[in-house]
């Protein structure tokens, strides 16, 4: 399809026409990541996917709406998104693609400190070099 060759603006068209036929909740997470893709302060891009997702929360709609909160810089918002699609389904490929491309963060290892405490970070360096994490 042309969102994966990234030709939004001709996907667009198409899913808008196909959304003048029938109202489908897919259907409208794909236009709002096109509408985030090309313009990304589009609020309307946001309200399209949260609405889909309320009317049909899949695993490809929650994926559309956290590239969406990616796109907008809501890292922390994606996340969510993310973690509510692999909890229906846990190995859902484009969720699980993403988050090899932008990483996950492990827990603090002491969570009642901030991430940004020295100790938590020189902890956590220490545990990844020994291959605990």
């Amino acid at each position: 399809m042309e969102i994966k060759e990234g030709r939004f603006a001709a996907a667009r068209l198409m899913l808008q026409q196909a959304r003048s036929l029938g109202d489908s909740p897919v259907c409208n997470a794909l236009l709002g990541r096109c509408k985030a893709e090309l313009n990304p302060t589009c609020i309307e891009a946001v309200t399209l996917c949260q609405g889909a997702v309320q009317r049909e929360r899949t695993p490809e709609t929650l994926f559309q709406l956290g590239r969406v909160h990616l796109i907008r810089g809501n890292r922390g918002e994606a996340v969510e998104a993310f973690e509510a699609g692999l909890a229906i389904n846990p190995n859902y490929k484009p969720i699980l693609e993403e988050y090899d491309h932008i990483g996950r963060r492990h827990p603090s290892v002491l969570p009642f400190l901030s991430r940004d405490n020295a100790i938590n970070r020189g902890l956590g360096q220490l545990l990844a070099k020994a291959g605990m994490r």
